[in-house]
């Protein structure tokens, strides 16, 4: 191999490496994962007969807001 050429692996080399160690540092910051909410299955008023329950617009609507808030906590955590 030539020098130049080794120069330049070595180069590279070394910047990935570098790479690789900002990629770590940044994964050991990352908060734990946290529980997502879940649409009820049973609805709350009549959860006691067993009743199967269809999904209605504010349960979704309440996922949504909730998942939206943790994405927004964690952009403002970076």
């Amino acid at each position: 191999m030539s020098e130049e050429l080794e120069i330049q692996v070595l180069a590279k080399s070394e910047k990935f490496n570098e790479k690789k160690e900002a990629l770590k540092a940044f994964s050991e910051e990352i908060p734990e994962q946290s529980n997502l909410p879940t649409v009820p299955q049973e609805d709350p008023m009549l959860g006691f007969i067993g009743m199967e329950y269809d999904v209605k617009g504010k349960d979704l609507n309440a996922l949504t807001d909730e998942v939206q808030n943790r994405m927004i906590e964690q952009k403002q955590a970076y």
